[in-house]
C-alpha cells in the first residue's frame, strides 16, 4: 500500500481502471476514507464522492 499522501494523479488513474480487488478480503476505515477524499480534492477538481474515495482506498491496499 502507498501512504495516501503520496499518491499521484497517475496512481489514482490506474487504481480506477483496475475492477475489484483480486478476491482479497480489504477493509478500511472512516478515517483513511476521509483522509482520501481530501487527498483526491486536492488533486481533482470538482466533487469527489465518499464511495469513489472509498473505493480507491481498497484498490491501493489490494495492488499497490
Amino acid at each position: 500500500m502507498k501512504p495516501i499522501t503520496q499518491l499521484a494523479k497517475h496512481d489514482v488513474h490506474v487504481l480506477r481502471k483496475m475492477v475489484g480487488t483480486n478476491g482479497k478480503n480489504v477493509d478500511a476505515t472512516v478515517q483513511e476514507i476521509q483522509l482520501m477524499q481530501a487527498h483526491l480534492m486536492t488533486l481533482f477538481t470538482g466533487r469527489v464522492t465518499l464511495s469513489f474515495a472509498e473505493k480507491i482506498v481498497l484498490k491501493n491496499k489490494a495492488f499497490f
